[in-house]
């Protein structure tokens, strides 16, 4: 016996497309609270699309935060969360010298001096306020200039990796927090 060349189509509504509209209103809300509206629509559409993955609750929890603070920074093309943060350690560093920029420029795998150079430029540039205990800056150059051989799907894993860095911190700050908890967390906010 033959086979009916019927589709079948199931009608049910589908859970993510009915989370969709509330994810939109919120991502966008994100992004509008973070300033992030004079960025390029490059910018603005690859942050909005990874914002989109996450539940309204994560969402919120990042609207509603004030321990948070998000940059844009023209003169980065990075995206970095960085935790624990406060104004008092910012005006206890010391500043980046010449010799330490030339041993990151020379070493560029080595990633904790890189993230000790990256955190005391960061810091120093931005004026944090008062309650911000994390600080998310996204680097504009990241997403208008690409670094050779990166893809748009490696900006969006470096954009979650940082981001579930944030939910985990904001969460529970005492928690371990390295790269294989953040991505937990980013998948549990996206259920």
């Amino acid at each position: 016996m033959r086979k009916s060349g019927a589709i079948h189509l199931d009608l049910k509504p589908n859970r993510m497309e009915s989370n969709r509209p509330k994810n939109d209103f919120y991502a966008n809300l994100l992004m509008k609270e973070w300033g992030l509206g004079k960025q390029s629509p490059k910018f603005r559409r690859q942050i909005k699309e990874i914002l989109m993955e996450l539940n309204a609750g994560a969402q919120l929890r990042l609207r509603n935060e004030p321990r948070l603070q998000v940059e844009a920074v023209e003169v980065s093309d990075d995206v970095w969360a960085f935790f624990p943060v406060a104004q008092s350690e910012v005006s206890r560093m010391r500043p980046v010298t010449d010799n330490e920029i030339r041993d990151v420029l020379d070493d560029p795998q080595n990633w904790k001096k890189s993230l000790d150079f990256n955190r005391r430029l960061s810091l120093k540039r931005i004026k944090l306020r008062p309650s911000t205990r994390i600080l998310l800056e996204f680097g504009s150059k990241m997403f208008n200039g690409r670094r050779r051989g990166s893809t748009r799907h490696d900006i969006s894993v470096h954009l979650r990796d940082h981001l579930g860095h944030v939910l985990l911190f904001l969460r529970d700050p005492e928690a371990r927090n390295e790269c294989e908890d953040a991505e937990r967390e980013w998948k549990k906010c996206c259920t």
